[in-house]
């Protein structure tokens, strides 16, 4: 197995992906007023506003984008009364990771009212040889989400009461409630990417002019936008028309510019906004690494670990006193000390059953349900969890038994995906974002509260971003790591977040700042 192809890569380049979604569902909000709406020929409606967009990595053309914005006059698909308007984009995205080639097709259609509060939409997203795609409704109690893929069709509710939004409203919102400087805005909206309801925080900084790439100077606010953590900078006029956005992620910073269909579409093209950049080097692994001053040997051997993590604060890490404690604390580090399990003692205590189990009284039955993309009720799913368990004397053999099953059977690649558990017990393929997800609905399927869980692990030369998963069983949160083979896992890792996909991108904001210090390891001083 060749560690190199996902060491780190796939959750720094995973939320690097999101990250440049998001810059691209900012600047594709636009006014619902223009003067130059026109009739489309094909359907009648009226187009209120048609944008393209130009991504860029430095002065390099990554991808571009096409937004329509339109007011029809036919039924609404959820059949409301009312004024509403349609909404489309289509983003395209070539980007290279570990010099592999990789293509991203995204797709999104849907309504919203008049005032810009979301009635539905669709999402599609085409990656790596994943089709998937989503279906959001408003309601009056939440969310209701239909995932479909080739494998599968799963529905879920995110309870909500009151209006949210689409991301592609965002700056039409802050518009509309007035630009006034210094001040702070905060709407709920769905985040497609990570099937997640989140609010977006937006501040007003100041007034600016802006010289265009055409040489015309443009009076915009400047705003400070703040979604899932992933920090952007915009640029619009009163009207929420957006003249440029830039965002940096795990030390690579993105510019997204207004462009017209030839340029936008044409990859060869580069906006005079970023011609004088430098070309961006692009090396995600070199950009999370987190170097220490001396190697750990066999990490995989290692039981007890103090750490000095600096750029970090309590909130930024799980404390569970168990796996992971914090002794000591600063303005901007934390000593922690993390702590493998007694595994023996663990199996030892644990009484002989059969699959599938019971609930307990002391389970959390929120790890034990189905999700979006943890598809635990899916019978292919129930199926192989079964197979792959069925001589299992024990709840922790049967975890076991799940991550020796991923660890030999799916093939070790990174992808650029939303992980889907029924896509990759059909592709078989993937990193530790699609093994966690897998593993997570299998132990679910046989009655195994299970999380994901995101974080650092040494390897090899240093530090990187991973997921792994932990198991509810003896009155405690047990960690056991698929990806990489530790399944009794070590205390080489270092928790940061936990819970589904959306955790990951709680530490979006740590990638590029954490800087880790070891104080001992097995009781010996580094």
């Amino acid at each position: 197995m060749r560690l190199f192809k996902y060491r780190t890569t796939p959750i720094a380049f995973f939320i690097w992906v999101i990250f440049l979604w998001l810059l691209h569902i900012d600047v594709v909000s636009q006014s619902f007023l223009n003067k130059d709406a026109y009739i489309d020929i094909n359907d009648g409606a009226l187009i209120m506003r048609q944008d393209y967009l130009g991504f860029y990595l430095g002065n390099k053309k990554i991808g571009f984008s096409r937004y329509i914005l339109k007011e029809d006059h036919v039924e609404s698909e959820t059949r409301l009364p009312g004024k509403y308007y349609l909404f489309e984009s289509n983003s395209f995205l070539q980007i290279a990771a570990l010099g592999m080639p990789i293509t991203l097709k995204i797709h999104q259609t849907g309504e919203v009212n008049e005032d810009l509060s979301l009635r539905n939409f669709s999402f599609s997203f085409d990656g790596s040889g994943q089709k998937l795609s989503v279906f959001v409704e408003a309601k009056s109690d939440g969310l209701h989400i239909t995932t479909k893929s080739e494998q599968d069709t799963s529905e879920t509710v995110i309870p909500h009461s009151g209006d949210i939004y689409h991301t592609d409203m965002i700056h039409l919102l802050v518009a509309r409630d007035g630009l006034e400087i210094g001040k702070s805005y905060s709407y709920p909206v769905f985040e497609a990417m990570t099937m997640s309801l989140s609010n977006v925080q937006i501040k007003v900084l100041n007034k600016e002019k802006l010289t265009l790439p055409n040489g015309t100077v443009a009076d915009t606010y400047k705003l400070d936008i703040n979604l899932k953590g992933i920090q952007t900078t915009s640029w619009i006029n009163e009207d929420g028309d957006v003249y440029k956005e830039i965002s940096s992620v795990v030390g690579i910073t993105s510019t997204a510019v207004r462009e017209t269909k030839e340029e936008a579409e044409n990859m060869d093209f580069v906006s005079k906004e970023v011609l004088n950049q430098p070309a961006p080097e692009i090396d995600l692994i070199k950009a999370s690494k987190i170097v220490v001053d001396k190697p750990i040997n066999d990490p995989n051997k290692v039981k007890s670990m103090d750490i000095k993590l600096l750029g970090a604060t309590s909130g930024d890490v799980v404390i569970d006193n168990t796996f992971q404690s914090l002794l000591s604390q600063g303005d901007d580090y934390l000593v922690l000390r993390v702590q493998k399990l007694d595994y023996k003692s663990l199996a030892n205590s644990l009484p002989a059953e059969t699959v599938p189990y019971p609930v307990g009284d002391d389970q959390d039955r929120t790890y034990l349900k189905e999700e979006s993309l943890v598809q635990s009720k899916n019978p292919l799913i129930i199926e192989k969890a079964l197979e792959i368990t069925k001589d299992a004397p024990n709840r922790w053999q049967a975890a076991k038994a799940i991550a020796q099953w991923l660890y030999r059977n799916i093939d070790k690649e990174m992808r650029v995906t939303i992980p889907s558990a029924i896509e990759v017990l059909t592709s078989m393929k993937g990193d530790c974002n699609e093994h966690s997800t897998l593993f997570a609905a299998l132990s679910r399927a046989i009655g195994l509260p299970t999380k994901v869980c995101a974080g650092l692990v040494y390897q090899g030369d240093g530090f990187y971003y991973h997921a792994w998963n932990e198991v509810y069983m003896a009155g405690r949160w047990v960690p056991i790591d698929a990806t990489l083979n530790r399944i009794e896992m070590d205390a080489a890792h270092i928790k940061l977040a936990e819970g589904s996909l959306d955790a990951q991108t709680d530490i979006v904001n740590l990638i590029g700042k954490l800087n880790v210090k070891i104080i001992s390891v097995d009781g010996q001083k580094f």
